[in-house]
């Protein structure tokens, strides 16, 4: 019984590097070929990841938590980055939209 274990073990490490091994690869010519597609989808997970960290991260306060805060730049810090970060990912995704289109 120990052994079929290890070799279950054995044989899903083989798969998940020939999954990875193959996703890096497709990932080289996909970037390679269509750099414009990669961007688009680099665009998109920014987004959904900006959308999760925005849910969780609980800086969706009200003014007057704002200012009895004694942590006022995490606030400001997000405050700038994010909407920078959103408009290069809107941008990419804008572009690849285009691309597919034309």
């Amino acid at each position: 019984m120990k052994s079929r274990i290890q070799v279950n073990r054995y044989v899903l490490i083989a798969v998940l590097v020939i999954l990875a091994s193959f996703s890096i690869f497709l990932a080289f010519h996909v970037y390679r070929n269509y750099g414009v597609i990669a961007r688009g989808v680099s665009g998109i997970a920014l987004l959904f990841l900006l959308f999760f960290f925005g849910k969780r991260s609980n800086l969706d306060v009200s003014f007057e938590y704002l200012l009895l805060d004694s942590q006022k730049w995490k606030y400001l810090i997000s405050a700038f980055v994010v909407p920078i970060l959103s408009w290069f990912a809107c941008a990419q995704i804008y572009e690849m939209i285009l691309f597919l289109l034309k």
